[in-house]
Order: structure tokens, then sequence, then C-alpha cells
């Protein structure tokens, strides 16, 4: 485990069905759909999926959310943030 890994997530493309991560970083671009209820469905599952990464060796994630509306990214970033912290103890 050596590089950087990205993924991205949006509306159009949902990338959850990754299971390995073969490094120790990890870049992550989620694109939500307006604050639909997906966006909260798909971040609780990146949270998730981080989780287990991060017992299998994951050292640093770099998480960028983004919205067409960027006036709504400061709603999903804490909910991101408040979900985060109650499931990484690393952070």
């Amino acid at each position: 485990m050596r590089n950087l890994w990205g993924t991205a997530d949006s509306a159009l493309q949902h990338n959850m069905d990754l299971t390995l991560l073969s490094i120790w970083n990890c870049f992550i671009r989620f694109v939500g759909n307006g604050l639909h209820l997906t966006d909260y469905s798909c971040i609780d599952e990146w949270i998730e999926r981080i989780v287990d990464w991060k017992e299998k060796g994951l050292q640093c994630v770099c998480f960028f959310l983004h919205q067409h509306d960027e006036m709504d990214t400061p709603i999903l970033a804490d909910y991101t943030l408040k979900r985060s912290m109650r499931n990484w103890d690393w952070i």
C-alpha cells in the first residue's frame, strides 16, 4: 500500500461496489443530488466503507463534498461530520 487511490460518487455513477483498498490513502469526491434522501444514505454507506477500510489499515481519507447548488454543501457537510464522529474514533 503506497499510493493515493481515488473514486467519485455522484447521482449518475455510484461506485459503492468497491470492496478492496490496496493502498494507505484514499481520495473520495462525493457529488450530491440536491440533498435528496439518497445523498444521506450514500454518505452513511461511505462512512461504513471507510470504517471497514480503517480496520484494514487505511491511514488517510480526503473526502470532498459537492452539491450542484453549493448552498446545500454546508448542510450535507454538517450531516457527514456528525455521522462520522459517531463512527470514527480516529478523526
